[in-house]
């Protein structure tokens, strides 16, 4: 019996050394000197304090731009001499559900339109109505809701690489909800400047101010500087 209990005090304090011997790097300076481990504990934001922020994405901003974008991009093509639609015009009618109308000049034009969306935008717009020679579509709700999710994802990616800046040890930033982000910085005080570097704004925008080039070709330009 006894030299059972001395065993497990034996086991008991050579786990205590062990798991002593892997603190000490929080407690002593083990870059002058060998250590097997360098790694320090890493303390929460309940510790050892930080800030605390939630983050609103502006999501609907972008699916208005997407969508007017998406408008823009069909009176290009639709005059493009390789498809040769005839319209009056394409107008966003939502710009949050991302409802788009083609007035076409006939019937026969309208159904023309209607053939080549349904074609070349299956993934992305489903047929909603026919009014005499206008066509209404919108935005798939799977690809609206895909889109809005892309959108969050590419904005926590976005944090993540502006928060390593400061060096934070394993900061936490999640998704709350469709538009918004938690972010939780250990150990940072100064919430003011983490702050503005997280909302720091980057903005692109293309404006079309030249009709000599065909719209393929300015199509194929913004693909690549989008991929860069």
């Amino acid at each position: 019996m006894i030299e059972s209990l001395n065993a497990r005090l034996m086991i008991i304090g050579a786990v205590f050394i062990l798991a002593l011997s892997w603190t000490i790097p929080n407690f002593m300076n083990t870059d002058k000197h060998w250590w097997f481990t360098k790694d320090k504990m890493v303390l929460g934001l309940d510790i050892q304090g930080g800030s605390h922020l939630v983050l609103r994405v502006d999501v609907d901003s972008v699916v208005k731009t997407d969508v007017t974008r998406t408008a823009t991009t069909l009176i290009n093509e639709f005059k493009s001499e390789k498809e040769k639609v005839n319209i009056n015009s394409v107008t966003v009618l939502d710009p949050l559900k991302a409802v788009i109308q083609v007035d076409a000049t006939s019937p026969e034009e309208r159904d023309k339109a209607k053939v080549y969306i349904e074609k070349n935008y299956a993934n992305m717009m489903k047929y909603v109505e026919t009014q005499d020679n206008k066509i209404v579509f919108e935005y798939g709700e799977l690809y609206l809701r895909d889109f809005k999710q892309r959108l969050l994802e590419q904005a926590i990616a976005t944090i993540r690489n502006r928060i390593d800046e400061f060096g934070v040890a394993e900061p936490s930033i999640t998704a709350q909800g469709t538009d918004r982000i938690l972010v939780q910085l250990p150990g940072i005080k100064d919430a003011t400047s983490a702050k503005e570097l997280i909302n720091r704004t980057a903005h692109l925008d293309f404006m079309m101010v030249s009709e000599d080039m065909a719209a393929d070709v300015v199509q194929k330009l913004v693909a690549d500087t989008e991929k860069s």
